[in-house]
């Protein structure tokens, strides 16, 4: 796979025609804090970490437009992931994503916009705005992710530090989620502690259908106003208000 990997950096450094189009498979893990794990039994640290799975990303990129989809089914990444060598994965079921069902974002890097379709507790949202501004600072360290030379680059957004790892060698100023603006594809980010996305594949396309904002039927709404709809409903999640979310628990 590592090989592959290379072979298709060494293409793209020959005909850069490949470096508009590529197919980039992440996952994304939500961190559990040391403060919580202290406080928990063994028993409840094993059925924690059970429930808090990865989930797994598609990102595809056409010159300065990319869609960023969530893998509903573990069987759609079946095949990517038993060809990755050392990340050996058992797979025979589908997952059962508690609340966020669907998560696609679309970037238009050269408007400076996204749209966030994405359906939580069996509500459709259908998010647009600008895209977030990162005053990145490259710094003066490297490592290798899957044998990909990648550089270091740190910024903070939202009072959260946020570590990103590129790869000079795909010219691509765009990454997983709504992360961008760094001289190479994001390959590995840290969002404060908080969460890890990492990359696990990488294809690059000679052709590949053009890149469309997803459609929705709901009304447009901006991130604000969707973090405050969330917080409100985390609040009466909290307080055993939210109907919805009873309807939509799995047991």
């Amino acid at each position: 796979m590592k090989k592959l990997i290379l072979l298709a950096i060494a293409t793209l450094a020959i005909n850069n025609s490949f470096s508009q189009n590529l197919k980039v498979l992440y996952s994304e893990k939500v961190v559990i804090p040391s403060y919580i794990l202290k406080n928990l039994t063994e028993n409840e640290k094993v059925n924690l970490f059970k429930k808090n799975r990865s989930k797994y990303y598609t990102l595809i990129h056409q010159k300065n437009k990319s869609v960023y989809f969530l893998i509903p089914k573990i069987k759609h990444i079946e095949d990517t992931i038993k060809r990755l060598g050392s990340h050996k994965v058992i797979i025979n079921k589908v997952i059962k994503i508690r609340g966020l069902t669907k998560n696609i974002i679309y970037k238009n890097l050269k408007q400076d916009t996204f749209i966030n379709e994405r359906t939580f507790l069996s509500k459709d949202y259908n998010i647009k705005d600008k895209l977030p501004v990162y005053n990145w600072h490259l710094i003066n360290e490297v490592k290798k992710i899957n044998e990909i030379n990648t550089s270091k680059a740190e910024t903070t957004y939202n009072n959260t530090l946020i570590t990103a790892w590129y790869a000079k060698s795909i010219p691509i100023n765009d990454g997983p989620s709504l992360f961008y603006g760094l001289p190479g594809l994001i390959i590995e980010l840290n969002y404060g502690n908080k969460k890890i996305i990492e990359f696990y594949d990488i294809k690059f396309l000679k052709e590949s259908k053009p890149i469309k904002p997803p459609i929705n039927i709901a009304s447009y709404i901006t991130y604000q106003q969707y973090n405050k709809e969330i917080k409100q409903l985390q609040r009466d999640m909290l307080l055993g208000k939210c109907d919805t979310c009873q309807k939509n628990s799995i047991k």
